[in-house]
């Protein structure tokens, strides 16, 4: 100690005054921990032993003091030490972040059978069913693991592509469409989440009326799905994914944020609608089928900027545009995936209704179906969505128990 004050300079003041800050606000955050850890005890209105470990955990988890200068500090440290792998996350070689990949290249056989039940169902009624089927990131084919991470995802994606095209499925295979517009996965899916970025989204609305105009006889004009038609504002470093959350804004940096929002000759009156929120949106696209709250930035809590297409997971939603190209109703049943999409798609059809089976229980798919009596259905999902139990489960309704979210 005596000879680090010896020769005493403003580096080594510099040090020392970092160092006294990080045990400051490790303090601080302890202090502040060990509140959120007894508050449940001295609140004594837990439900038993477990009740009290969940109300604890969740009050760590949720309120933790400062928590993403806390997983940003141990992300600078990862990265500094050339860690492949943080709190479940993987670095890929492109520098963007996955979840840790599926350990086996076995899905559920009911996926494809349910879905073809669903075809036929719909194709009896003379509606028209695309599955859009969307990759993800990482892959065992694209060489993008680390060394001696394993996955199985584009395994996954084949055995279930090739059961839908048993079944003779209309299906769009966003794989195939990225590989021959020559996309990469880092050109695709945002760094820091396993969401395709807006511009991929948009990329894939004009997929899916390229298919309409050619399969389904829509002839939508081709200024819908032209981006020179559209403002794209770019916001930089701004947004911090669900992966990123992990790991902290250090790890593997921010990503950027594309607004894509139609030019005045596309735009039109539209009306987007949640009954359970009895929430009502009117006017522009910007105004409906956006919601840039969710764009404000802050450090202590990132935005899921994400979000600012339709505004937010919503288990059922609504949307009209009158004076839409195309006299035709839309149904989609998504994941947050077709989020974006959708909000496109209102520039388009007359009138679309959306479910997200991850959240709603009020009744049926079949359900839905029946009561809107759309021209077209569309199955936007994530593979993933493989797993979650419910997704495919069109005909049945889906009890809160069931739901994996």
């Amino acid at each position: 100690m005596k000879e680090f004050f010896k020769n005493f300079n403003l580096q080594k003041l510099s040090l020392l005054i970092t160092a006294l800050a990080f045990i400051a606000i490790l303090f601080i955050m302890g202090v502040k921990c060990r509140y959120n850890a007894i508050t449940p005890i001295l609140d004594g209105d837990s439900e038993g032993i477990i009740a009290l470990k969940d109300k604890i955990d969740k009050n760590y988890k949720e309120e933790l003091y400062r928590k993403y200068d806390y997983v940003g500090i141990c992300g600078l440290s990862a990265k500094a030490f050339g860690m492949t792998e943080l709190n479940g996350i993987l670095k890929l070689q492109s520098g963007s972040l996955m979840e840790n990949p599926a350990a086996v290249a076995d899905y559920p056989s009911s996926c494809a059978e349910n879905l073809k039940k669903l075809d036929d169902y719909v194709k009896e009624r003379d509606k028209e069913l695309l599955y859009v089927q969307i990759p993800t990131k990482g892959g065992e084919n694209s060489g993008l693991l680390p060394k001696g991470k394993a996955d199985c995802g584009d395994a996954l994606y084949d055995a279930l592509e090739s059961d839908i095209k048993k079944y003779g499925i209309d299906t769009l295979s966003m794989r195939a469409v990225f590989e021959q517009a020559g996309l990469t996965q880092k050109d695709v899916y945002f760094d820091t989440d396993h969401h395709w970025n807006i511009r991929t989204a948009f990329f894939a609305f004009s997929e899916m009326v390229k298919f309409f105009n050619e399969n389904y006889g829509l002839n939508i004009d081709a200024k819908y799905t032209d981006i020179n038609n559209y403002d794209v504002e770019v916001y930089e470093d701004i947004f911090l994914g669900s992966h990123g959350k992990k790991v902290g804004r250090y790890y593997a940096g921010m990503d950027d944020f594309e607004l894509i929002v139609p030019q005045k000759e596309l735009d039109s009156e539209i009306t987007f609608e949640v009954p359970s929120k009895n929430l009502l949106r009117q006017g522009s696209f910007r105004q409906s089928a956006m919601d840039e709250r969710h764009m404000v930035y802050d450090m202590q809590n990132p935005p899921n900027c994400y979000e600012a297409y339709l505004g937010g997971s919503y288990r059922f939603a609504k949307i009209t545009n009158e004076n839409a190209p195309v006299n035709k109703k839309l149904l989609m049943l998504t994941d947050s995936m077709g989020y974006p999409v959708i909000s496109f798609m209102s520039l388009v059809f007359k009138e679309i209704e959306y479910v997200d089976l991850r959240y709603y229980r009020e009744s049926s798919f079949i359900d839905v179906f029946e009561e809107f009596d759309p021209d077209i259905v569309v199955l936007n999902y994530y593979m993933t969505r493989l797993f979650d139990g419910v997704a495919f489960d069109f005909f049945e309704k889906i009890e809160k128990d069931q739901v994996i979210q």
